[in-house]
């Protein structure tokens, strides 16, 4: 977390894959079918292959996502999805990607022996409506949760997308842990950037530390903890430290979040949120998911340092237009305990500019973790 500081060198390996990216909502730059405003659900499982069998080693699962989970079943551009590994027996990934359009070389999760890792994945539709899963080595069960869609054009309560400085908006290690079969309300509207009218949805940075047993958290539309959806939005395991990002829809300016077993410790910064009615804000463009960055071709990311990464250049579309990104982000071969802040840098200077005091990702030394981002990019 941002409290954390280390003393020696952690060696990592950054790696960024695009999803799309939100260009600046005008008729003149946007044509119908490219580029969509985004309509939050309340989370709902559209696939859960313990119910059938894993998916096996080099292996793939179509899932229709149109006409299910509260999409609808036709104008629909991308998907947004938690997606979750479940006892995979070998290390490997999970890549995501339109149905019939060829298998990108990127990974969307990963994951070792036994894990039970989720991310946020957004991603194009494919043929029928569908997207592809696939995965890497050994045998795993996936699950998959709808949170929300991004339509093809203008249509009637879509929301567009407002990039924040990531801002810290709870941390109980002030107070005290979530307990068990428990729920609590976070107050959003209002704080950290977000404005106090006029939001349908936040995006935020959740993550879950020390937790006393194996369980999971559920983000949700303020509400009761008998109302929570069937859904998981980040799993963990005794003494993880976990983050996924999370799109959740807001309700009297509020989100709840309920906790399964033990106690955990939960920290929430926000990073963005969407309007109502497309009144201000950068619709969204998807893209087949493409490598950005790969420093496993160099020297590792030193501590205190990043690399100045440039995910625009996988984007087939005008660059000017372009105000931020969607990406999953992934440290591998990690040396120490430590965490990713991703922020656009406002300038070339060696000091750069001021980061913000938020994580987008944490892990364990010898942890592969990814994680999904939205960043605004810089000028």
């Amino acid at each position: 977390m941002s409290s954390l500081r280390l003393r020696r060198l952690a060696a990592v390996v950054a790696l960024a894959t695009g999803f799309g990216a939100l260009a600046q909502a005008s008729p003149a730059n946007a044509a119908p079918n490219v580029a969509g405003e985004y309509h939050a659900v309340t989370p709902a499982r559209i696939l859960d292959t313990r119910a059938s069998g894993p998916v096996g080693e080099s292996a793939a699962v179509s899932v229709q996502v149109t006409g299910r989970g509260g999409v609808p079943a036709s104008g629909v551009q991308a998907v947004v999805m938690n997606v979750t590994a479940v006892a995979p027996t070998v290390g490997g990934y999970l890549s995501v990607w339109p149905t019939g359009e060829p298998q990108p070389v990127v990974s969307s999760l990963n994951f070792v022996a036994g894990q039970t890792v989720p991310n946020l994945v957004t991603v194009k539709l494919g043929t029928g409506g569908a997207v592809s899963i696939f995965n890497f080595s050994g045998q795993t069960h996936v699950l998959a949760d709808v949170v929300g869609y991004y339509d093809e054009a203008s249509a009637a309560g879509g929301g567009w997308y407002n990039p924040l400085t990531p801002s810290r908006l709870l941390d109980t290690r002030e107070s005290a842990a979530v307990g068990e079969n428990a729920a609590i309300d976070l107050q959003v509207t209002g704080r950290g950037g977000v404005p106090a009218s006029g939001v349908q949805a936040v995006v935020m940075n959740v993550t879950a530390v020390d937790p006393t047993g194996s369980g999971y958290v559920t983000a949700y539309p303020s509400g009761p903890k008998e109302a929570r959806p069937n859904a998981s939005t980040l799993n963990f395991t005794t003494g993880q430290v976990v983050a996924n990002l999370v799109i959740v829809g807001v309700t009297n300016g509020k989100v709840s979040f309920y906790n399964e077993k033990g106690n955990t410790h939960l920290v929430v910064d926000v990073v963005g949120w969407f309007d109502q009615n497309g009144a201000q804000g950068f619709v969204f463009t998807p893209i087949t998911p493409a490598r950005a960055v790969d420093t496993r071709g160099g020297p590792p990311v030193g501590q205190d340092q990043g690399p100045y990464a440039p995910p625009v250049a996988v984007i087939p579309v005008n660059r000017n237009l372009v105000k931020a990104v969607v990406m999953n982000v992934t440290a591998t071969d990690t040396t120490q305990d430590s965490y990713f802040t991703v922020y656009p840098p406002l300038t070339k200077d060696p000091l750069g500019t001021p980061r913000p005091t938020a994580s987008n990702l944490n892990w364990k030394a010898g942890q592969t973790v990814p994680n999904a981002v939205m960043s605004a990019v810089s000028p």
